[in-house]
């Protein structure tokens, strides 16, 4: 198996046939398995998922018996995934058709030019979809990560690109970096950037056009649970603020300034 795209679900039977469906339509000709796990959804999902395998054999889909949170759903991909390279996607997400072709096509190049890309992790530019406000716009990763360069001080900072709709990286490399954090309901994605990048991972990022449409709703997500998951995350990691000179009160009071400002969106939207 050459590649094994990983997509949690949770109750999202409205959606998670155009995330499928972004995928099956991907101009990339290479071997791949579609890895669904439902985290116990209750609105009939897997039997969505089991409709759509039922006539693409190359769509496994691994249930848990009980909702257990997107944490534990990604680490349950991870441990299932039986492809040399991984990538991400979410359920209510979706892909361009040569997402996966650019990002193969750029990790050919670099191996030619004989770099080791054992611990790289390719992502590019998105397309940010804010459905509660009706707004659009390309995010310029590349310019803003890719050209200037991206590393463990500015994750630490709170500064941390998308993996969820992007992330292409090898698989031995992944389980390496270890499962997401159980405890962490929200920000386990920068907590695996950081440890991303103190395991040696480096990121390449494409330029535009982007590569995957992020559908971005603020529902179900409540900001004294976001404040802490990120205070968690800083605490977690003081070694690391340590080691690169980076002063987590700082970081702490940025992320209580994000968190009001979430705060007021929220409060909009009501």
């Amino acid at each position: 198996m050459e590649l094994t795209i990983g997509i949690p679900v949770y109750n999202e039977k409205r959606a998670i046939h155009r995330s499928i469906a972004s995928v099956l339509n991907q101009s990339w000709q290479g071997t791949y398995e579609i890895l669904v796990v439902d985290d116990g959804s209750t609105d009939g999902t897997p039997e969505v998922v089991r409709k759509i395998a039922s006539r693409y054999p190359q769509i496994r889909l691994v249930q848990h018996e009980t909702n257990l949170g997107r944490p534990a759903a990604r680490s349950t991909l991870s441990a299932n995934a039986r492809g040399e390279w991984y990538a991400m996607l979410d359920a209510d997400d979706e892909w361009y058709p040569d997402k996966l072709e650019r990002q193969f096509d750029l990790i050919e190049k670099l191996k030619s030019a004989g770099q080791d890309v054992s611990r790289l992790m390719v992502c590019g530019n998105i397309h940010h979809v804010d459905l509660d406000k009706g707004t659009e716009r390309v995010k310029n990763f590349h310019a803003g990560y890719g050209e200037a360069g991206y590393g463990l001080a500015r994750v630490l900072k709170g500064d941390n690109t998308p993996i969820s709709q992007l992330a292409i990286m090898p698989t031995a490399f992944k389980k390496e970096i270890g499962a997401f954090d159980p405890v962490l309901r929200r920000a386990q994605d920068w907590d695996f950037l950081i440890r991303f990048f103190r395991l040696g991972g480096r990121m390449e990022f494409l330029p535009n056009p982007p590569l995957a449409i992020f559908n971005f709703v603020r529902g179900g997500r409540n900001a004294d649970v976001v404040r802490s998951c990120m205070m968690a995350v800083i605490d977690k990691h003081l070694d690391a603020y340590a080691e690169a000179g980076v002063d987590p009160d700082e970081v702490r009071a940025s992320v209580q300034g994000y968190i009001e400002s979430f705060r007021e969106e929220l409060a909009a939207l009501t």
